[in-house]
């Protein structure tokens, strides 16, 4: 089920292999779920190995399979255990990235002590969204993969590595303050306790020592990618020749209301190689923003760009798009469902559909709400990580007093039936046709609509054609007919 990429830049001896582990070849073939594919990649370099993500597939709940997470090779779920590496990069926080990291803490990284790097908000608000995820999947009575006990465990302040403690080895050892001494003492167990995640800053370098020679191979530094709170894309230098290579799965060139712009263009265009996602122009995303070439009929053949399907991005308008298409659902008198993610790029649409809200006061003929069971608990943690958000915001805070998140025009409730009781979205005669005093705009956790508030609203207000639903995530709208359509071709070959 590997796919192996390699690359070799000229006159460089050792050999770049990256190796995609899970995820490259989108959703297992079980799924027809519009949930992101998960994403693990291996790279070898220098005579290290780094591991870059270890994500977690949302529609796994929807399977029950005998074999799943037994790493059978069967295809319907990642292995258990992923392959020894020197260290863990997380890039951001969202499922697709870190939803692996509670199953591969428990059953690998525990006992070998390699050390997982994330920014301090991809940690925090990372595990907001494995204990959203997890919530959403028990209540549904599936099993998420995993326990809160490890997600505890992996959060923790510090972990007592008692198999590198006892033996003196492991990855980190090269790296230790005791010079590699082994020997089963109490100073030793001592020694070794150490955090699971260490958290990491913007343009804060890291060095990862060959694991042979005990000496200095790669420096990994950490850059910021836009797109999630926190999120990053990697710089690996190798020391020994200075050559660069950037490691960037995900990010975002545009300024956003609460992030800055990514810095990849600082770093991207210099670099020896540019380790990224598939897609892009050639994508089928892309594709809807090319001009397409039309030929003309007649003597001469000539070649004219005819208009792309879709207008090229742009923040502003997209924006107002957004907006505009839910006060035009609201003003009939219907209620507005957005599904969302636990605690990355719903804080985007939060700050920008409530500063609408209170600059043309609508909180008295409109609702605006925010549905999720760890929604108290993301918003404080965003609200302590100005520093990490668009420069605009902590100047708001230091000149006005007032914190930008404060979001006094969103209700924030833990359940649908919160919900329910606080706006009466359910109507008076006990129907579930979605009808309130009030029209709604709800930004529901569940973003690919397989479980969470989200799934239920959806149940409960698809019936009325005045309500709408909104998908504010483009990859997840066009790959579904990717995966109906491969889904189809591969009953006929079956067949």
């Amino acid at each position: 089920n590997k796919v192996r990429h390699y690359v070799a830049t000229t006159g460089i001896s050792i050999m770049l292999r990256v190796t995609p582990i899970y995820g490259s070849t989108g959703h297992h073939e079980t799924s027809n779920s519009i949930s992101l594919p998960p994403s693990c990649t291996l790279i070898e370099w220098g005579n290290c190995r780094v591991l870059v993500n270890a994500g977690y597939d949302e529609s796994f709940a929807n399977n029950n399979s005998a074999d799943a997470g037994s790493g059978s090779g069967s295809g319907i779920m990642p292995p258990t255990v992923l392959p020894q590496a020197d260290a863990l990069l997380v890039t951001d926080s969202s499922l697709h990235t870190i939803g692996g990291l509670p199953r591969y803490f428990r059953s690998h990284t525990q006992m070998s002590g390699t050390p997982i790097y994330a920014t301090f908000p991809t940690v925090k608000m990372g595990q907001m969204n494995l204990y959203d995820h997890h919530a959403n999947i028990s209540l549904d009575g599936g099993n998420p993969g995993f326990t809160l006990a490890d997600v505890d465990t992996l959060f923790s302040p510090y972990v007592e590595d008692e198999n590198n403690a006892e033996t003196g080895t492991g990855p980190n050892k090269k790296s230790g303050s005791d010079g590699g001494k082994g020997g089963n003492t109490n100073s030793d167990k001592t020694l070794m306790k150490r955090k699971p995640i260490q958290t990491l800053k913007y343009a804060q370098t890291i060095i990862i020592n060959d694991p042979d020679t005990q000496k200095p191979a790669i420096a990994i530094t950490p850059h910021r990618a836009g797109h999630l709170i926190g999120a990053s894309y990697f710089t690996l230098k190798r020391l020994t020749d200075e050559t660069e290579v950037v490691v960037a799965p995900v990010y975002h060139h545009a300024k956003e209301k609460h992030l800055d712009s990514s810095t990849l263009y600082k770093f991207a265009t210099a670099c020896d190689v540019l380790i990224t996602t598939c897609g892009g122009p050639g994508g089928k995303l892309g594709n809807l923003y090319i001009p397409q070439q039309q030929q003309n009929t007649g003597n001469q053949k000539l070649l004219r760009a005819a208009k792309p399907i879709l207008n090229p991005p742009s923040v502003g308008r997209d924006e107002g798009e957004l907006v505009e298409m839910i006060m035009s659902t609201l003003r009939r008198g219907g209620n507005v469902l957005l599904p969302v993610d636990a605690s990355g790029r719903v804080l985007e649409l939060l700050y920008l559909l409530n500063d609408h809200w209170e600059r043309n006061r609508l909180g008295s003929a409109y609702n605006l709400c925010w549905v999720g069971s760890m929604v108290h608990n993301t918003i404080e943690f965003a609200r302590s990580q100005l520093e990490w958000m668009a420069a605009p915001l902590g100047a708001m805070f230091d000149s006005k007093g007032i914190h930008p998140y404060a979001l006094k025009s969103v209700q924030m409730f833990s359940t649908v039936g919160e919900l329910d009781a606080e706006t009466n979205c359910v109507s008076a005669a006990g129907g579930a046709d979605g009808t309130s005093a009030n029209p709604t705009c709800v930004l529901a956790s569940g973003a690919s609509l397989d479980n969470g508030p989200a799934r239920d609203l959806f149940l409960k207000w698809s019936e009325n054609a005045d309500n709408g639903i909104i998908f504010t995530d483009s990859r997840r709208c066009v790959q579904r007919g990717s995966i109906l359509q491969a889904k189809a071709s591969l009953q006929e070959k079956i067949s």
